[in-house]
Order: C-alpha cells, then sequence, then structure tokens
C-alpha cells in the first residue's frame, strides 16, 4: 500500500515536472518570434504633414513603413498626437498604407475636447506644436517634426479674425456715435 502511494507521488511529480517543462519551451519560443518579428519590422515615423494644421481642416501626413506597420496593426485605430497629447476619436478618414500616408480630419470630438481647449486656450494667431500619430493608449510614433521642427498649428484663422475685428471696431464705432 505505501509503496504504491510512493509510486503514485513520484508519477504524478513526474506529470508536473513534464508540464512544466512544456510550458517553458512554449513560453521560450513565443518569446523568440516576437523578439524575431520586433527585429524585422522597421519603426514607423511621421516624415511629413501637408495641409493646413488647423481645426476642421484635413491634413495628410506621411508615416515611413506604415505599410510594414499595417501588415500587423489595425491602421484604423492611429490618431493624431499634437505636443505629445493624443487627438483620441479623431481617426484617419482615409488610409493609404501602399503609399504610407493617412488622412485625418482634425475634429473636435467628445473624446478629445479638453485637449483641443487647451491646444486652441492661448489667444495666438498660430502656435508651434509637434505632430505625430500613434494609437490612442500607447506611444506615438518617432516624427521629424519634435522640439526642434514644429509645424504651426493655426488657433485664430486670419480671415475670421479679421472679420470679426472688423466686427468689434465698427460696433465700438457705432456705440460711441450713439452715445454723443
Amino acid at each position: 500500500m505505501k509503496q504504491r502511494l510512493a509510486l503514485r507521488w513520484i508519477s504524478s511529480g513526474m506529470m508536473l515536472l513534464g508540464l512544466l517543462l512544456a510550458t517553458a519551451r512554449l513560453v521560450g519560443a513565443q518569446e523568440t518570434n516576437s523578439q524575431t518579428t520586433a527585429a524585422t519590422t522597421p519603426p514607423s515615423k511621421v516624415t511629413a504633414v501637408e495641409g493646413n494644421l488647423e481645426l476642421d481642416d484635413i491634413i495628410r501626413v506621411q508615416v515611413d513603413h506604415l505599410s510594414e506597420w499595417a501588415a500587423t496593426n489595425d491602421a484604423s485605430k492611429l490618431v493624431p498626437y499634437l505636443n505629445g497629447r493624443a487627438i483620441r476619436g479623431n481617426y484617419p478618414v482615409e488610409i493609404h498604407a501602399s503609399k504610407n500616408h493617412l488622412h485625418f480630419h482634425l475634429a473636435i470630438t467628445p473624446e478629445s475636447k479638453n485637449v483641443w481647449v487647451d491646444l486652441l486656450g492661448e489667444p495666438r494667431i498660430r502656435k508651434p506644436v509637434t505632430v505625430s500619430v500613434g494609437l490612442e493608449n500607447q506611444s506615438p510614433f518617432d516624427t521629424a517634426f519634435d522640439q526642434s521642427n514644429r509645424l504651426l498649428l493655426t488657433v485664430i484663422s486670419p480671415m475670421y479674425g479679421i472679420i470679426s475685428l472688423i466686427l468689434v471696431l465698427v460696433t465700438l464705432i457705432l456705440f460711441l456715435w450713439l452715445a454723443r
């Protein structure tokens, strides 16, 4: 009886040891595969931005190696990053992975309202910003438009700014004339 019990314990221990070794091999193989994939996929980098960087405009963002990145990731979940902050919910309106570029319509979404308030809150006509793209909950891609090479974000459209200024001046003149 004691021998049978001892044999059962030994066989259970051998099975457990075999299971642990098989799991270790599987995990090691998965780590090797993920390291190989990461090493062969070149890093994506934003190299060009075309269009007026202004709210309610469409911009075209050139991303090196976008087609390779999109082969293993979902490019429709990319968002623009301005000054390192994700413009959440602002997904590409067009994706041209084979040509390595994306089109974004810069718009205020409920998720991005606070970021836009911070970006547009200063009373300036234009503001220098860094520009990149990336997934919403991850780090943005590398960019050519970093702290040393910023792009100008239009805060106040010159046309609307001039119209508003003229309207305020006409109202002021009319008020002073009526006050006399």
